[in-house]
This record gives structure tokens, sequence and C-alpha cells, in this order.
């Protein structure tokens, strides 16, 4: 069973509009983990997640 499931996420910068990620796609399962962990820039906050179940 999918805990999570993103279809075709597309991430931009807010400042410059640049396309960060295109199309991406990703699942996660009952019972896994996952972490997204965003690269630091001088001026920009670090912007991290994790998921475990």
């Amino acid at each position: 069973m999918n805990i999570v499931e993103v279809k075709h996420l597309k991430v931009w910068d807010s400042n410059t509009g640049k396309v960060i990620i295109h199309d991406s796609s990703f699942e996660v399962k009952q019972g896994s983990c996952m972490a997204i962990v965003g690269k630091v820039v001088v001026g920009s906050p670090l912007r991290a997640g994790l998921s475990c179940d």
C-alpha cells in the first residue's frame, strides 16, 4: 500500500522562475522511508523532508 504517491512533480525557483525538477514521479510504500533534501544557497533556507512509517 502506498502512503504517498506523486506524479509529474514540477519544482521551480520562485525568484528566477527556473525549473529545478521537471517531471518526477515517485511513491512511498507503507513501512519504507524517504528523505528529500535541498541544496543550501546563501540567503536561502535549507528545506528538507523525511517520512518514515
